[in-house]
């Protein structure tokens, strides 16, 4: 084992190793998903070294290249990988044997022992590969190094993000056809009140911006994307990675937009307004100037274990349980005998508790 780490050190240091032979390889079989395979070279290989170890290192006249001789482009790295002339120990991939193989050593910077390589742990000077990717590259090894195709994967919708009450960011698993993803029928949303998509841009490769009909302050929807295409004519699955829930978030102001649905449902005399004849509701007094503090972390009359308003966490919010007459609540469902707030009104007001119930 100690001539096997001595070795492997040797190929990473400039004018150790002896003069490589050509590279063996020249033509790496490439098949499609092998039987039980878990992961695969183009995918979960290749990938990381693009994005981690070429880019001016180990690329024909890079860094990585000068100093090991070691080139990771997608034309010859596999081959460069099983190459048994890579140093005087053999190749940087032994299939079958992620423990040996000198590639795991320096990414993780130490051999099986837990004695640390020579150099710097790849990739030096970049973020390190997360866990999951080298466990992704040992697992690769362990199943014997093939030089595999990830199966096709389905287009899918990758997230959904309302930038302001009209815009919305759709983000893609890859990059789009731009006739299909302009086309604004191909945008649903299955609830929130009937919002509708008005038209559709292709901002980069793999996102798209919607316009939409004004969104609800705390409102949830549902987008559902229908006939998109990748570049190769391949649509969006129905049923798989289809859709993405999104809410629009802006900050709520007590004052501009939680008291004045007071001021229109419940501060009036003989409800929750200050009267010569009548009391207020509940010792509820809801008229400006005194709402949040008779709201916000004081005891509920009826409930007293809960709060009128608990900052942070509407469901535990007795207003809120009154409001949409939640199952224990004691008396009836307010505003008496309604018109009860909207979904919308009631969506705002979570949404300023969620944001701590500032009297703002």
């Amino acid at each position: 084992m100690y001539r096997f780490l001595c070795c492997a050190i040797c190929v990473l240091v400039p004018g150790c190793s002896a003069p490589r032979d050509p590279v063996v390889f020249t033509e790496a079989p490439t098949v499609q998903s092998p039987p039980g395979a878990t992961v695969f070279y183009d995918r979960d290989v290749q990938r990381v070294f693009d994005r981690f170890c070429t880019g001016g290192c180990h690329e024909l006249g890079g860094t990585g290249e000068r100093q090991s001789r070691l080139v990771l482009t997608a034309d010859v790295s596999y081959a460069e990988l099983l190459d048994p002339t890579a140093s005087k120990n053999g190749p940087h991939v032994i299939p079958g044997n992620a423990e040996n193989s000198l590639l795991i050593w320096k990414l993780e910077g130490k051999d099986p022992t837990g004695r640390a390589v020579f150099g710097d742990p790849m990739p030096p000077g970049r973020p390190p590969l997360s866990p999951a990717q080298i466990a992704a590259i040992k697992a690769w090894i362990r199943e014997g190094a093939v030089r595999s195709l990830a199966p096709p994967v389905p287009l899918s919708v990758l997230a959904a993000v309302s930038l302001d009450s009209v815009g919305v960011e759709v983000t893609f698993s890859e990059e789009v056809d731009r006739a299909s993803a302009e086309s604004a029928g191909n945008y649903q949303m299955t609830n929130g009140g009937g919002l509708l998509v008005v038209s559709a841009r292709l901002e980069a490769p793999d996102r798209v911006r919607l316009t939409t009909s004004p969104q609800e302050p705390g409102m949830s929807y549902t987008l559902v994307v229908r006939g998109v295409k990748d570049l190769t004519g391949d649509g969006i699955v129905e049923g798989q990675g289809d859709r993405a829930t999104f809410r629009f978030t802006p900050t709520i102001s007590f004052a501009l937009q939680v008291q004045p649905l007071f001021d229109a449902s419940c501060a009036f005399a003989g409800c929750h307004a200050t009267s010569d004849r009548f009391s207020p509701g509940g010792h509820l007094v809801l008229e400006q100037g005194k709402t949040w503090a008779e709201l916000v972390d004081r005891p509920s009359q009826q409930q007293g274990t809960l709060k009128r308003v608990e900052p942070k966490d509407p469901d535990a919010s007795y207003l809120i349980r009154k409001l949409e007459s939640s199952t224990g609540i004691t008396g009836r469902r307010m505003p008496p005998g309604g018109p009860y707030f909207s979904p919308a009104e009631i969506q705002r007001l979570r949404l300023w508790i969620e944001q701590g119930a500032e009297n703002n």
